[in-house]
């Protein structure tokens, strides 16, 4: 880990919205870094043009939301060779706005992914920019989240949360709820992400369980949830979502560009993921073991069913799932990759190993 930073360095991190996962990939890495790197978070338009005299930038989520004024700014900015633009796919791509994040991927002067599998679907799509893609995986900072209390219980109910923000996974959550609510009166689902007014339409009525809507909530308070959740779920079948959202225009993407986000929450928290069997999830979950991979969508009932009648295995298998997130996901062991990657053939210059002056 550097230790050092020989002189004040500026990062900014551009993004059109605060979410949580931009709160991930720069205020969960700021504290594990020296003092003298200063990172600054900038959202939204009006904040976008005073930093253009920077020199290093990390992009993440541009391309959908922002006009195209400003998106032609950025990228005529881009050509500037003094400059280093690195362009960070956190989870998913979006494909509308005129395919905009593939603009900027060809500009950027590096692309960070966190899975082998991210690397190889962009590849596919794009030859010309598999020399500038690093992989570094996510990262989450155990210390800084450590401080973080789960949700205060209410009752004794068996609490499972489901984070669906792209509602892909709606149509398997519909048939768990439908189930659930059949045959148990002890369970409590709660369903943290966008579009929660089409989420609650689609789920309800219930009779026996007891679900809880979150939207555009706080990061910490969203940690808060994890850890107050027995059971995360994370399914995903774009075909028939899609017939909901209608803004998936790549559903391959959707599977394959995805960040293991889920099982990195469920093991910080010490609990149990069940996910759908997705390339960045198989490489890091041992079905049994640390987590679950549903290959079918039958398998979402029987192993829902299995944890609930067995209550040890989730403790066992959850701190399984912690061990495997403090071995290859915590921040402290990751930082430098990050910062390699962020400052590029400057890292040398800019960061110093402990004792050199």
């Amino acid at each position: 880990m550097a230790r050092r930073i020989q002189r004040n360095t500026r990062i900014v991190f551009l993004s059109e919205a605060d979410d949580c996962c931009l709160w991930k990939i720069c205020d969960e890495l700021a504290p594990a870094t020296p003092k003298n790197l200063i990172f600054h978070k900038v959202c939204g338009v009006q904040n976008f043009v005073q930093f253009g005299k920077e020199k290093f930038f990390i992009l993440n989520r541009i391309g959908g939301r922002l006009n195209s004024l400003v998106h032609n700014w950025l990228l005529s900015l881009m050509e500037d060779p003094s400059k280093r633009f690195v362009y960070f796919i956190d989870d998913a791509i979006d494909y509308r706005n005129d395919n905009l994040p593939w603009k900027f991927m060809e500009k950027a002067t590096a692309i960070l992914v966190p899975t082998k599998s991210m690397k190889e679907y962009l590849i596919e799509k794009n030859s010309d920019i598999a020399n500038k893609i690093a992989v570094v995986r996510t990262h989450i900072n155990l210390k800084l989240l450590a401080h973080v209390a789960p949700l205060a219980r209410i009752d004794d109910r068996i609490q499972i949360m489901w984070g669906g923000g792209g509602l892909t996974g709606l149509p398997i959550i519909k048939d768990i709820i439908t189930y659930l609510d059949q045959k148990r009166k002890d369970v409590r689902l709660f369903c943290v992400g966008a579009k929660i007014g089409l989420v609650r339409t689609y789920l309800e009525p219930v009779r026996n369980i007891d679900i809880r809507y979150f939207e555009f909530l706080p990061y910490k308070d969203f940690v808060s949830i994890c850890k107050a959740s027995l059971i995360h779920l994370n399914p995903l079948c774009p075909e028939e979502a899609n017939i909901l959202v209608h803004d998936l225009k790549d559903p391959e993407a959707f599977i394959r560009v995805k960040a293991p986000i889920k099982f990195i929450h469920a093991g910080e928290a010490q609990k149990v993921l069940i996910t759908t069997a997705i390339p960045s999830y198989e490489e890091v979950v041992v079905h049994g073991e640390n987590g679950f991979l549903a290959r079918k969508k039958d398998e979402w009932i029987d192993l829902i069913d299995y944890l609930l009648d067995n209550p040890d295995r989730i403790e066992d298998i959850g701190k399984k799932a912690r061990q495997t997130v403090e071995e290859k996901f915590d921040t402290s062991l990751l930082v430098d990759q990050y910062l390699q990657v962020y400052l590029g053939d400057e890292y040398e210059k800019i960061v110093m190993e402990p004792g050199i002056s």
